[in-house]
Order: structure tokens, then sequence, then C-alpha cells
């Protein structure tokens, strides 16, 4: 076994011990009997209390700063999505909206199931007693959900029906890619029609800790969603609720070490939670709106805030929409701002 090293836990800070001792724990990194890691091993989370000596459960009372490591129980909810490839047969801008309204907007994520081993029954003597054997395992979990807050345009549909409806068409049913298998000559092929989706699960820090702040992380290739969602247009007099919409996808799902290490160099780039909140910064904008606010006062037509033109009823301009900050686009879409973080 390794020796004794000082404990570093999921919050980052070293826990003190008393007499100078160390809290003893166990490096998974250093465990096979070679010395080094055990295959077949997750790599997340490698420094871990040796529970071994963990006596707190049984109800002995010891819970003292040298017992606190033992006591970081798994906590769940901080999970992380990102579209790492759209379509290719999409517009340009559409794939930019897709990843960015996944990466940003998804509220929730189901279909991850849990393994489960096959068996067979071998019988046996006179009254064929049964005798259970392993056979295999399937990892399955290719089916799963994403779920949005679906906004005024409708966004969410519009990209997903997009997406369908070029697979294939409502009308012929072919697939089309919109026109592009003929007048682009892009092949009709699932390299051309799917996405590849990134999902991880961190500790409460968010992913600061690189490997050793994930719990989980997965992958599914050749994802395509499954539905145009429609049901949600239904109404009922007197119900008025914001909808979430729950969009299936078929995927062919991964997870292994590679994947873990992928999922802690997109967190440690993103980097959105190194920041403290009581030092937020509120942006150039809203800056430039206080200097602003005298001749915001002596004009109707002067903008809210620096650079954003004054939404008109048929909504064709509104600036940085996918672009630089001062270009102008105009593809009739409801307009949709995000911080880029890069």
């Amino acid at each position: 076994m390794p020796a004794d090293s000082k404990y570093i836990g999921a919050s980052g800070y070293d826990y003190p011990v008393n007499d100078g001792d160390t809290v003893k724990t166990l490096n998974t990194m250093t465990m096979g009997d070679d010395g080094g890691p055990i295959r077949g091993w997750d790599n997340t989370r490698q420094i871990i209390p040796d529970y071994r000596n963990n006596n707190i459960f049984l109800g002995v009372p010891n819970v003292t700063q040298d017992t606190l490591p033992f006591i970081e129980p798994f906590i769940g909810g901080y999970g992380r999505v990102w579209c790492l490839q759209a379509p290719i047969f999409f517009e340009v801008e559409l794939r930019g909206l897709l990843m960015r309204m996944i990466e940003r907007m998804c509220k929730g994520l189901s279909g991850i199931g849990n393994y489960e081993l096959q068996t067979t029954d071998i019988t046996y003597g006179n009254n064929a007693e049964t005798y259970t054997v392993p056979v295999g395992i399937k990892k399955g979990n290719n089916n799963f959900n994403l779920r949005f807050q679906e906004m005024q345009g409708s966004m969410f549909r519009k990209i997903h029906k997009y997406w369908i409806t070029g697979i294939s068409d409502l009308g012929s049913g072919y697939g089309t890619y919109h026109g592009k298998t003929w007048s682009n000559n892009l092949r009709f092929s699932p390299i051309n029609h799917t996405a590849i989706i990134l999902y991880a699960l961190t500790d409460n820090s968010g992913g600061a800790y690189g490997l050793d702040s994930i719990e989980f992380a997965c992958m599914w290739f050749g994802v395509f969603p499954t539905q145009v969602p429609n049901s949600h247009f239904e109404f009922t007099q007197g119900e008025h609720a914001a909808m979430e919409i729950d969009m299936p996808y078929y995927g062919i799902y991964h997870e292994n070490n590679p994947i873990n290490s992928i999922a802690a160099e997109i967190l440690a780039r993103s980097n959105f939670y190194a920041d403290n909140y009581n030092d937020f910064n509120m942006g150039p904008s809203v800056v430039g709106a206080v200097k602003d606010r005298d001749a915001a006062d002596e004009s109707d037509e002067a903008s809210i805030l620096p650079g954003v033109e004054p939404m008109q009823g048929t909504a064709t301009q509104y600036t940085g929409l996918f672009g630089n900050e001062g270009e102008t686009t105009t593809k009739g879409m409801s307009p949709l701002s995000y911080i880029d973080g890069e």
C-alpha cells in the first residue's frame, strides 16, 4: 500500500489533523499489483480516504476534524452537456445555434440506465433445480432525453424540425438535406446528419480540479433527434404554462477513461465557475448604459443598451446575433444572447 499522504478533498482544502498526523488515503493510480494504475478502474477522483478505517456509519462517535474527509457524500445535480459536433448539412450559423443551445440552455438529461448482467439458468437433478451463471452484459443507454425551456419564436422546435426533415422530407420521405444532396453534392450519410454529445457530472466545484472533480462522464456518437415536438402547441382554457420540452435523441453510447479526460479538458477551458459572484463584471453594455442615461432620456428611439437596435414588430435586425460586436444579421430569427466565455 502507498504511504500516507495529506488528503485534499473536493473542496480543495487541506484537512487539518491532530498531532501533525496525516489522514490515511488510498491513491488508486498506484494501487495495482505492479505499482501502477488498476486497469479497468475509472480515472476520476484518484485520491480517496481509506474507508477501511472508517467507523462513522457504524455509529461510533468519532466525527472530528480527523474524520471529516470520510464524510463527503456524493451530491448530484452539477451536470454539463456539450454538443461537440453539429450536423454538417446545417447552415454554419445553425450549427453554432444548436451547439450553444445544447451547451448553455439544457436544463436536464435523462436516459442513463443501469448496467445489468445477463444470466442463464442451468438445470440439474430430478427436481430440475437451477443454477444461474453470468453470460454477458449490454451497456445500452442509446436513447436519452435533453430538457429545454422553449422560448418565444419556438427556436428549439424549429431547429429540431430542420434537423429531422433534412434527414427525411415530410412530403417525399427522401433524405434531401433541404436541397444540399443535389445542389451541394452532399452525400446522404450519418456522418453528415448526426452530432456528438458529451455529458459530465462534477462535484460541487463545477470542475475546478480536473479529473478529480468529475464523478461521471459519457459521450454519444451519431446522435439525431427522434421527434419533432408539436404537442405543446395544444391549449386548455385558463391554463398558461412556460413550456419545457423533453427532446428524445438516439446515439451510440460510450463511457471510458479517455472520455473522462476529454470532459476534464473542456471544463478547464470553459472556466465558467472560476469567478466569485461578488466580483461578477456586468459587462461594458451596462456600464455604457449608465453613461448614456441622459442621452437615452432625451431620445425616444435610443437603445436601452448601446449597440442594440430597437426591436421592430417584424423583428428583422438584431445586432451581434452570431456575429462580432457591431455586425448586424438579418436572418429573421428571434434574438438569442449568450456569453461566449472564450
